[in-house]
């Protein structure tokens, strides 16, 4: 085989090891830019018809088309240039039976390096002399890319290489025929970045949120400004802590309040503090307990005979009060009315009273005077033994109170239903149900109540001629002594008023 078209100034060592003639072939690595085209050789056409060259096989872009060398055709017939066999994409026309300087001095082949024996110095290069291929150009060297023999030649140093234009191969030169790979980044790096931006972004909402719950919303400093200054005597004393103070920059349920010296059936001056977190010393402030309103007043129908004497105080069932010491301050309100000439005639007559405490607080009620010739002198009070149903959560205390006249006939019978609570829930909701419906336990009448004691007291007037059916008596009670036998019988405690 022949080899024409060698550029003298590429130091490129290109082996074909092995080429069938009359078949174009084309190099497996791309010749450097610049290389001039080399045509194959003819390929033999039919007896009689000239050799036909091949068409040049395209190189790189911008690279002129290397025609293979003439293929001989039959004897007599004048060689034929054959159509270019194209080449790998983007690699420029190559002479299959030529050899190109790919491997310029000075650039690295990327090919892996084979260990080969040194060539002899000075050995004349023939036609016959194998060439190293290297398939790496200028650029490829940029680019990192190898290029694939199309036509799985195989690259080796031959064991005895000769000189190429008078230039030895040197000694044990190896000739990479690839790139090193570069190394794969290993997929844990991936991860570690992702974990660390993670953490990163955490750390920032955290420090957003504490500026903006710290710096750009600082906290209100705490201010607590006593105001209560009265309480009412005998009134139970409120422990919610906003009646006594005005709290800012906090909760006012975190604060705690201190009423422990302050009295309040006692009229007097008192001292309550109040301690909130953030507050170096307890807030104090000054209570007076004093009575601003009368006393409660509970009132009985009086019924008396003619020219009996009566006092004020005879209308009153009960006073309480907690400033008085002993008894309340009871009075006719009407400096006109005298009970002396009231009571000389027969009739029903209302008595306006001012009851005072010893703070001289005035409650008015209005009571009521009967005059009867038939009125009770003599008075009896029965409390009953059995346990009686009730429909509220207090006890409950029934007991009859009988008036008798001279003659021991009953002429005024009352039933009082005493209901005591020991929980203010209990009290405050049968308080509602009277409201209500006006009588509890199906008990009608008049009630009182005591907010102090949490006591109601329902007072309910009995007709003579329904008490043995009231106390489901077997014998007929219409006097004095009938109904004494009888709570006597059963048990019951019976008492003069």
């Amino acid at each position: 085989m022949n080899i024409d078209n060698l550029n003298p100034e590429n130091n490129n060592q290109n082996n074909f090891n092995s080429i069938n003639p009359g078949e174009p072939n084309v190099a497996p690595m791309e010749p450097n830019f610049g290389t001039p085209p080399i045509n194959p050789e003819p390929v033999p056409g039919p007896i009689g018809t000239p050799p036909i060259n091949p068409e040049p096989i395209p190189g790189p872009i911008g690279i002129p088309p290397v025609n293979p060398e003439p293929v001989p055709g039959p004897t007599g017939i004048p060689p034929v240039n054959p159509e270019p066999i194209p080449g790998p994409t983007e690699t420029p026309p190559v002479n299959p039976m030529g050899t190109i300087n790919l491997n310029p001095e000075g650039v690295a082949s990327s090919e892996a390096f084979v260990e080969q024996p040194s060539p002899l110095m000075g050995s004349t290069l023939t036609a016959n002399t194998p060439l190293t291929n290297d398939p790496i150009n200028q650029n490829n060297n940029m680019n990192n890319t190898p290029i694939n023999n199309p036509n799985n030649m195989i690259n080796e140093i031959p064991n005895n290489p000769t000189t190429f234009g008078g230039v030895p191969t040197p000694s044990e030169a190896p000739i990479a025929n690839e790139f090193i790979p570069k190394p794969s980044k290993k997929k844990g790096g991936k991860k570690a970045i992702i974990i660390i931006l993670i953490f990163v972004l955490i750390l920032g909402i955290g420090a957003a949120v504490y500026y903006f719950l710290n710096v750009s919303n600082p906290k209100t400093s705490v201010s607590v400004t006593a105001y209560l200054g009265e309480w009412e005597l005998g009134t139970e004393l409120s422990q919610n802590i906003t009646d006594y103070a005005n709290i800012t920059g906090i909760d006012p349920t975190s604060c705690t309040l201190n009423t422990d010296a302050v009295n309040v059936n006692v009229a007097n001056s008192y001292t309550y503090s109040i301690t909130c977190p953030g507050l170096k010393e307890p807030v104090t402030g000054s209570l007076k307990v004093t009575d601003n309103k009368g006393p409660e007043v509970k009132l009985k129908k009086l019924t008396v005979k003619p020219g009996t004497e009566v006092l004020p105080e005879d209308f009153i069932e009960s006073c309480t009060d907690p400033s008085v010491s002993k008894e309340c301050d009871i009075s006719i309100k009407d400096d006109s009315i005298d009970l002396e000439e009231i009571v000389s005639e027969v009739g029903e007559y209302t008595i306006p009273l001012s009851v005072k405490d010893d703070f001289d607080h005035e409650t008015e009620v209005d009571a009521t005077l009967i005059v009867d010739e038939n009125a009770p002198t003599t008075f009896l009070s029965c409390e009953l033994n059995t346990d009686y149903v009730t429909t509220t959560n207090g006890d409950i205390t029934i007991t009859y109170e009988y008036g008798a006249n001279d003659n021991g006939e009953l002429v005024s019978i009352s039933k009082v239903a005493t209901y005591k609570f020991k929980k203010q829930s209990d009290y405050d909701a049968a308080k509602t149900e009277y409201d209500n419906n006006k009588m509890l336990d199906d008990i009608k009448g008049t009630a009182t109540f005591d907010d102090k004691a949490k006591i109601i007291t329902l007072v309910s007037d009995i007709d003579i001629s329904d008490l043995q059916t009231e106390l489901d008596s077997d014998t007929e009670l219409k006097t004095y002594e009938d109904v004494a036998i009888f709570h006597e019988d059963v048990g019951d405690i019976c008492s003069l008023p």
